[in-house]
């Protein structure tokens, strides 16, 4: 009997509802065995990222739970910036509906299972059998870069990772039926994306779009479907507008804050790398492709640890007993550092390539391998400038990007999606008795493999200057170790591929059948991205999110202090502390991590707070303007100006009170006009500068006889109020970070102009007299996007739900007309 002759088994043609089920029964395993910690303990990941999120955030929460307002503005560190472009407002919209889910469990079990029924449902809409389906949706929910991401704290492009297979989804239903409904639930899709505020992401989101659909749309018009292709891109563009809607908050704010951020391209004109960035209106060249994809570490795709892993691996070896669970440095690649493992495994990509061969002549197949090269490409980086040039320079939005590497996840999406063809090619009948591709691939899987192992004494086990930075002896114990390592991943991955290829190809001889098969590869490839995800969800620090909070920030002589310190200034952490949120905590802070800051604060780090003498090299004229009257200092600093207050015996570090340091506010006796800031800048590293008697601006000068008063009254972050008493008109300069779009000033309550001073500050020139000058954040985009928004998703409803009843109304009519 012929294969084509078969019944298919009941278990093979489950309908949608018990296929669903079993798909959600099978992802549900690893996901409780992976997460059991974090549903049953209550235990959170409190990555590095996490923890700074709690000590930048924490002052300002606590304002929020007080006063019932949101706040808009962080003071809390980089001497204030701004936060209401990253409010996601709550919306009828399934990511507030899985917010609330996140209420009862952990929020990213609801996400890490939401992606993988994203993963199933697609690949049953390209006529994937199920059993396949959910053999690639549970190697996507174990890609081991989702562990990395959790590690680091990045959960915004965990989310739209999530949504991706949605989105292809999504589009392929409005293309494939041209509803207007589809039109809807596409909007919606999209618009979840849109809202994790990832624009990397989305940016993949929408070439893979393209890749896909824009040839089958414009074929269309090719072959004069005018019609067609008129109704299908007028749908497309209604989604994409309806997307925007509903994404306008934060999408609108984020559109005005990011010229202002260190995303922008606005630099102060000082250096090359400056310059690249003005170029693109973004990051610097050099700065966006520091994490980019050397070529040879393709090979970590499908041998996680092929180049060691990461930075810091845990030696669970034998070579060496005595360094066992200590970590080392395992990464020996080009990039800078890495704390993810970018792999996909090497069995899903062997049926991918059996996809690719199978169903080539697809076009679908065709534009998904056509783009998985082509993202491999772009991820590399530096290491193709023609091409990552071209879309930096004139690719919108492409020049705010980092990490090129990143790009690799789309890669292993889309490998998965090819997967999936070569399952059902695997699981389909033959044409003829003597097709023998699968054992051919899985054999050759096993040669190449074979040859790695044979060739990996030529390799050199060692990073870009290693080899001066450790001596000789260090030097051969960690290349051995490397090694070690390599050996490792290639042997687990041999039998692996032995195991699937006998498999395999017991089933092409009739000697196995297809349902132990499906278990047998769902099997394996839960094995072979299983050890790898657990070796990155070993790497995350878990704990009690009340109780890390609690040891984190734990009360010591220095945060005592800082929590009696009068309102109105601020601290500086000098040494390794200062790229750490850790002190924002207690007290506001000049320094702090942010992955997009003004550009202003990192052109004052950049050119100013360090062009002083001494070993600090501090500006202490830009410090006192800045308020900083705590230094914070992992050793002792002599200036008869700091006066020591506490030490911290566990940190290292010792506090200084800075009696230099400036008020919030004050009077100064002259206002200086000059041509651009960058001599601005340089007049402020003038040793003779002095910033309680002048300040410079680019559209103002006067002279003032700084006579008056000011005393800081309230300050929220919303708001500050001042109460100023001068005989005549004087010049106010402000501490706070000069950002023009939403601070209003107000003195008794009538409207003052804000003028932008010393590059980074505020300042205001007040009328003769005695009252109250107050400042707040009101921005109209906020206020903007927050309406439009619900009118969006409204609209958007509207069109699922009448759209949804038009058609089964139109359905129902030639029934009732028969």
């Amino acid at each position: 009997m012929s294969d084509q002759n078969v019944q298919p088994a009941a278990w093979e043609v489950l309908s949608g509802k018990k296929a669903l089920l079993a798909a959600v029964i099978i992802l549900l395993i690893p996901l409780i065995i992976l997460y059991a910690e974090y549903i049953f303990n209550n235990v959170r990941p409190l990555g590095v990222d996490s923890v700074a999120s709690v000590a930048s955030t924490r002052k300002y929460l606590d304002w929020e739970k007080e006063s019932g307002e949101k706040a808009l503005w962080n003071p809390s560190f980089f001497c204030g910036m701004p936060t209401y472009h990253r409010i996601t407002p709550p919306l009828l919209h399934p990511d507030t509906l899985v917010e609330f889910l996140g209420k009862f469990t952990y929020l990213y079990f609801w996400y890490f299972l939401l992606g993988g029924l994203g993963m199933f449902a697609l690949l049953i809409s390209r006529k994937i059998p199920w059993y396949a389906a959910v053999i690639v949706a549970l190697g996507f929910i174990l890609l081991p870069h989702w562990q990395s991401l959790i590690h680091v704290g990045h959960y915004s492009k965990l989310r739209a990772f999530m949504v991706m297979p949605w989105l292809i989804l999504s589009f392929q239903l409005l293309v494939d039926k041209r509803k207007w409904y589809t039109v809807g639930v596409f909007a919606l899709i999209f618009s979840w994306m849109v809202r994790t505020q990832h624009i990397q992401v989305v940016f993949y989101g929408i070439l893979i779009l393209l890749f896909l659909y824009l040839i089958p749309v414009l074929r269309l018009l090719f072959r004069k479907e005018y019609r067609l292709f008129g109704d299908l891109t007028l749908k497309i563009a209604v989604a994409v507008v309806l997307t925007v809607l509903v994404s306008a908050q934060p999408f609108i704010s984020l559109h005005e804050y990011t010229p202002h951020s260190t995303r922008g391209g606005n630099p102060l004109q000082i250096g090359q790398e400056q310059a690249s960035a003005t170029r693109a209106k973004g990051v610097s060249l050099d700065y966006a492709t520091r994490w980019s994809l050397s070529p040879k570490e393709i090979l970590n795709f499908f041998f996680p640890r092929f180049f060691g892993g990461m930075s810091s691996e845990k030696y669970d070896g034998n070579a060496y007993p005595r360094l066992k669970g200590q970590n080392l440095p395992g990464y020996w690649g080009d990039m800078p550092f890495t704390q993810s493992y970018d792999s996909m495994g090497f069995l899903l990509f062997l049926l991918a390539l059996i996809g690719i061969i199978r169903y080539f002549k697809l076009g679908q197949v065709k534009s998904l391998t056509i783009f998985a090269v082509f993202t491999v490409l772009l991820g590399f980086g530096h290491h193709l400038m023609p091409l990552y040039k071209l879309f930096f320079y004139y690719f919108p939005y492409f020049s705010k990007f980092r990490v090129p590497v990143m790009i690799v996840n789309m890669t292993f999406i889309t490998l998965l999606i090819l997967a999936g063809y070569g399952l059902k090619a695997l699981f389909s009948p033959r044409e003829h008795e003597r097709d023998y591709l699968e054992p051919l691939v899985f054999g050759g899987g096993v040669v190449f493999i074979l040859i790695l192992l044979l060739f990996r004494g030529q390799f050199s086990y060692m990073a870009p200057g290693e080899a001066s930075r450790y001596p000789g002896e260090t030097l051969g114990i960690l290349k051995a170790v490397r090694k070690e390592i390599l050996t490792g991943e290639l042997l687990r991955a041999l039998w692996i591929t032995v195991l699937a290829g006998l498999a395999v190809t017991a089933y092409r001889f009739k000697k196995l059948a297809k349902f132990p098969l499906a278990l047998i590869l769902l099997g394996l490839v839960s094995v072979e991205l299983g050890i790898i995800t657990g070796k990155a969800y070993n790497q995350i620090p878990l704990g009690n999110e009340k109780v890390m909070e609690r040891r984190q920030f734990s009360d010591t002589d220095i945060t005592r202090m800082l929590e009696k310190a009068p309102e109105g200034y601020r601290a500086l952490v000098v040494g390794q502390g200062f790229q750490d949120n850790h002190y924002a905590y207690w007290y506001p802070l000049i320094n702090g991590y942010s992955a997009i800051k003004l550009q202003t604060i990192q052109d004052a780090v950049d050119h100013l707070l360090f062009e002083g003498s001494g070993p600090a090299r501090l500006n202490w004229n830009v410090v006192n303007m800045l308020n900083g009257r705590y230094i914070i200092a992992s050793g002792q600093l002599e200036h008869a100006f700091l006066k020591p207050l506490a030490i911290d015996q566990n940190r290292k570090e010792i506090l200084y009170e800075n009696t230099r340091a400036l008020p919030k506010a004050w009077l100064i006796q002259r206002l200086e006009k000059v041509d651009s800031w960058e001599e601005a800048v340089r007049n402020m590293n003038r040793e003779d500068f002095n910033p309680a008697a002048v300040a410079y601006a680019l559209d103002a000068d006067g002279q003032y006889s700084g006579n008056g008063t000011v005393r800081l009254e309230s300050q929220t972050p919303n708001s500050l109020t001042f109460s100023v008493n001068t005989a005549e008109k004087q010049f106010m300069v402000i501490s706070e970070m000069f950002y023009d779009e939403g601070w209003i000033a107000e003195y008794q309550g009538n409207p003052l102009p804000i003028y932008r001073v010393n590059y980074m500050l505020r300042g205001v020139e007040l009328p003769a007299g005695e009252g109250t000058l107050r400042l707040r954040f009101n921005p109209p985009a906020y206020r903007r996007g927050l309406v439009v928004s619900w009118i969006g998703v409204i609209i958007v409803w509207i069109l699922i739900g009448g759209g949804w009843w038009l058609e089964r109304k139109s359905r129902r009519e030639p029934e009732t007309h028969a």
